[in-house]
């Protein structure tokens, strides 16, 4: 944005069917959403996988695990996302219908605050693989999610990608370049 001074954005994080009704009915010109969401009336690119992981504390029975079913965590407590946070809403929409249902000691503002906390052995949590990756060099475990669900990528959606203002265009093209 420093190249762009005239330039103004308002990012909001939201889940991603609120963000493909936003983009659907023009209060929005872009949103990235997971490819989870129904996109069908939007022109998408993929920007990235966006994989989930659970972290765990070092020293935690599962540890020393490469991958693990959500269904064989459910024996630990949990810290999740806030309420209304995008990540906690897939993670709830996914586990809830199948009867998973996590203990959770806590519900925190950020993956941060998160990954602090799983630190501190209050807990586990599920979280984005880039955001535990940033963690590595704590007292914290990543353990892969063997769930289908788990697996998704991240997209750019639009409306109409010849319709979009120079501003967005160039946005688009930073975006899609960066992720390369």
């Amino acid at each position: 944005m420093a190249t762009h001074p005239n330039v103004d954005v308002e990012l909001q994080e939201r889940p991603s069917h609120e963000i493909v009704a936003a983009v659907t009915d023009g209060r929005a010109e872009l949103g990235i959403i997971a490819d989870t969401a129904d996109s069908v009336r939007l022109q998408c690119t993929t920007l990235r996988p966006d994989r989930l992981v659970v972290i765990v504390p070092a020293d935690h029975p599962l540890a020393d695990r490469d991958e693990v079913a959500f269904s064989a965590c459910l024996d630990y407590p949990f810290l999740g996302l806030s309420q209304g946070n995008p990540l906690q809403e897939h993670l709830s929409g996914q586990t809830q219908p199948l009867g998973l249902r996590p203990r959770y000691r806590a519900y925190l503002p950020t993956t941060e605050a998160i990954c602090v906390a799983v630190a501190a052995g209050v807990g586990i949590a599920v979280v984005p693989a880039l955001a535990a990756a940033r963690w590595s060099h704590v007292h914290v475990a990543t353990v892969d999610l063997t769930n289908a669900w788990a697996h998704r990528n991240l997209l750019l959606c639009y409306r109409d990608q010849s319709q979009l203002s120079v501003s967005a265009t160039q946005l688009t093209a930073h975006l899609v370049s960066a992720n390369a």
